[in-house]
């Protein structure tokens, strides 16, 4: 056996040896109030006499909210609310996160629309709101900081009057990997500049509450499938069904994590590299592997966007010749490098880098599929009739209550519609409860 590669053997065994057991929770996770349901009234109205309602019954109490609410309960303790508390079966879960009651109000009409899909396909819903806990926002681990996004988090810190990031304590293998990446950090500046947006306040964004949010799920008897939309998608009435029959398809699959592909259409000669996976929508079963997987990709945060760890996960995760090369790139290098062979150089990559899932596969159980992203007429599997809501541009919404302001997708796709026709909401009764 060759040195690196015995090295790599005995850095795995001591990693799994290392490990928690798969059912263990990281305490303020644990600390995440369950016992939380939601109910809703989407009250909006052409005519503007609607009245929009969230209705929580949380552990200390219950919270009858409008879109003027905003509530500090959010920021001292996270509530992980249930459609259906009292489920009996295992309903698939359609998972979705706010940090706060503005930002929800904000994306307010495509919420609806989610609870309103949940409801026609039989599914439950369950909604993350509130702020990553602390010590999760606040810390990284050895992997990250020895990365080139943990070297701007640093300067970061810096800038902001802070002595350094905490690098929070992490496995021995893993300790070591990172400090010997950090010795090979690339300096190659060919393509693009990391766009972390960082913030006084935290290292890590909300982004990551996702991750928390489904190990809790994960970890419930009563939930077997766990579906995961960005709070900004929504699906148009008339693909309610495909997307539900899509999704129980995807259930009764040989397949513990579905992801979609990212950042390039399917190539038509090679294969899409196995890792380089998108986070806006994901499918989960819950099974060890995924309560493992889910877990390494929190613990491994680091920084604004989610998917940098993620990679990292998946490539740690899989039976190939992997010691960090994704942390010696910044985030917007790290997504190009398997698919611009002529601008990143590739003599520091593994050939197994590159390889699609296929390959993975045929080392042996590989539990985790990659799903073509959708794109033009094209739906992928993977929730492929949810869109995404990829615009700024605002409006605001008459309610009973004064106006509400919503991110408005008719101003770039569908201009000229209403939105809520575009959205199935005017043939859901805005006094009613969901």
């Amino acid at each position: 056996m060759r040195p690196r590669a015995a090295w790599q053997h005995v850095a795995k065994v001591a990693l799994l040896l290392l490990q928690p057991p798969v059912r263990a929770v990281v305490p303020t996770i644990a600390g995440t109030d369950t016992n939380c349901t939601f109910s809703l009234r989407h009250g909006l109205k052409k005519d503007g006499t609607g009245t929009p309602m969230l209705r929580l019954v949380y552990s200390e109490g219950v919270l009858e909210a409008q879109p003027t609410s905003d509530s500090e309960l959010f920021t001292q303790r996270p509530r992980l609310c249930w459609l259906d508390r009292d489920q009996t079966s295992t309903k698939p879960m359609l998972l979705m996160v706010a940090n706060s009651l503005p930002y929800l109000w904000h994306e307010w009409p495509y919420f609806v629309n989610k609870v309103a899909f949940a409801r026609k396909s039989n599914w439950n819903a369950v909604l993350w709101l509130g702020e990553l806990p602390k010590d999760i926002a606040t810390t990284v681990g050895p992997w990250c900081c020895a990365s080139a996004v943990g070297a701007k988090l640093k300067l970061l810190a810096k800038n902001f009057g802070r002595k350094k990031v905490n690098c929070s304590a992490s496995f021995a293998a893993e300790q070591l990997a990172t400090r010997q990446a950090a010795s090979r950090r690339l300096t190659y500046k060919g393509v693009g500049r990391s766009s972390y947006a960082g913030s006084e306040h935290e290292v890590n964004s909300n982004h990551h509450a996702k991750m928390a949010a489904a190990s809790l799920l994960l970890r419930n008897s009563r939930v077997r499938d766990v579906f995961y939309m960005d709070l900004d998608s929504y699906v148009r009435p008339e693909d309610v069904k495909k997307a539900a029959s899509s999704a129980s398809g995807m259930t009764q699959g040989s397949y513990d994590v579905v992801l979609n592909e990212a950042h390039s259409a399917r190539h038509p000669t090679r294969p899409h590299p196995f890792w380089l996976a998108g986070g806006m929508r994901w499918y989960l079963r819950a099974t060890p592997f995924s309560i493992k997987f889910v877990d390494g990709w929190l613990r491994h945060r680091c920084g604004f966007k989610d998917q940098y760890a993620l990679w990292h996960t998946l490539l740690t995760l899989a039976d190939v010749a992997y010691d960090g090369e994704i942390g010696r790139l910044p985030y917007n290098q790290a997504k190009y490098a398997a698919l611009k062979p002529t601008e990143i150089p590739r003599k520091w990559m593994s050939r197994d880098l590159l390889v699609g899932e296929a390959a993975v596969r045929a080392k042996g159980a590989w539990p985790v599929h990659l799903e073509p992203e959708s794109f033009g007429n094209r739906h992928g599997n993977l929730l492929g009739e949810f869109e995404h809501v990829s615009t700024s541009c605002t409006s605001k919404l008459a309610t009973a209550r004064g106006p509400l302001e919503v991110v408005d997708l008719t101003c770039k796709v569908d201009m000229g519609k209403d939105l809520l026709n575009v959205l199935g909401l005017d043939a859901v009764d805005a006094a009613a409860w969901l």
